[in-house]
């Protein structure tokens, strides 16, 4: 039996190859990104699909918890001033996420990111350094995340709090935890997690 060809294919291949034949001619301003050129472009002469929010999903939050002490004040700053530095990539968000877990929520509901990365300073006996972990929200212990979020509500800023309150409100999502396991120095995080998070900015911004 002879297959019956689809008009709407028919009509959607001959698209696909035209809008081909434009985008391989296309020549980007200077100074423009060609991702930010094609998407200008095949917005204005393809089909209408959403691909600026295609895009945004794949945004970074990258967070940080800090409670008060002298180091964490150092990191507070270097966070900050990489906040304002890359403010204009639409691609990463750095958010101070010292804060309760509703608040938490609160942040990563705003920006709907592809990706969560939590940085914090936390002694656990280990070897200085730092250590990256995922935490599964959905997978915690539903008591045990009830009472972490209970201490966070009440001003804990510990990350283990944090998280866990994240799984008691319902924060269905991997999250991607990056601990500095502090020494003697006071700068010695600062300046590991600035570096860390800074590669992770650059392969995003670049």
């Amino acid at each position: 039996m002879k297959k019956l060809l689809d008009p709407a294919a028919i009509l959607r291949e001959a698209f696909l190859t035209s809008l081909k034949d434009k985008v391989m001619k296309l020549e980007p301003r200077a100074g423009e990104g060609d991702l930010e050129t094609l998407l200008d472009f095949v917005e204005l002469h393809g089909p209408p699909l959403p691909l600026r929010q295609l895009l945004d999903k794949r945004k970074k939050l990258l967070g940080f918890v800090c409670a008060a002490s002298p180091e964490c004040e150092e990191i507070v700053k270097a966070m900050s001033s990489l906040a304002s530095e890359f403010s204009g990539c639409s691609n990463v968000v750095i958010e101070d996420m010292s804060v309760d877990s509703l608040a938490a929520k609160y942040i990563i509901e705003k920006h709907s990111p592809s990706q969560v990365v939590i940085y914090a300073l936390k002694q656990r006996g280990r070897a200085p350094g730092l250590y990256a972990r995922e935490f599964n929200a959905s997978a915690r212990d539903y008591g045990e995340a009830l009472r972490s979020l209970s201490a966070s509500l009440r001003g804990s800023l510990d990350i283990d709090d944090l998280l866990g309150g994240l799984a008691a409100l319902g924060v269905e999502r991997v999250i991607t935890v990056i601990e500095c396991e502090p020494s003697g120095s006071r700068e010695f995080c600062r300046e590991l997690i600035v570096d860390h998070l800074l590669r992770e900015v650059k392969s995003l911004c670049a």
